[in-house]
């Protein structure tokens, strides 16, 4: 489904940029947050993922990760043609 961040102006958001399920820092990197995600919920933060993958590879995300229940307690945002890594200069 579609995602505006427009939806979440005046809110704050962070917004976790990451190269993909074949990034192992990356990952490390959404396993690091998954755990202290309720605790940013609890403050009013909206913590995002955004991905260089495409929807149907964010499904292979949890592949070969050690992820609990394969799933993040935050949202994983697809951006392969990079609009929003370059709208945030995230992307050379």
């Amino acid at each position: 489904q579609k995602f505006s961040l427009g939806a979440l102006r005046g809110k704050p958001v962070v917004l976790i940029f990451y190269l993909g399920k074949g990034c192992v820092h990356c990952m490390d990197q959404l396993n690091a947050f998954d755990p202290v995600a309720a605790e940013f919920e609890k403050q009013g933060i909206t913590l995002l993922a955004v991905s260089t993958d495409t929807s149907a590879g964010l499904r292979d995300t949890f592949i070969g990760y050690d992820v609990k229940d394969r799933h993040y307690n935050f949202p994983l945002l697809s951006d392969p043609a990079l609009t929003t890594f370059r709208a945030y200069r995230a992307y050379d």
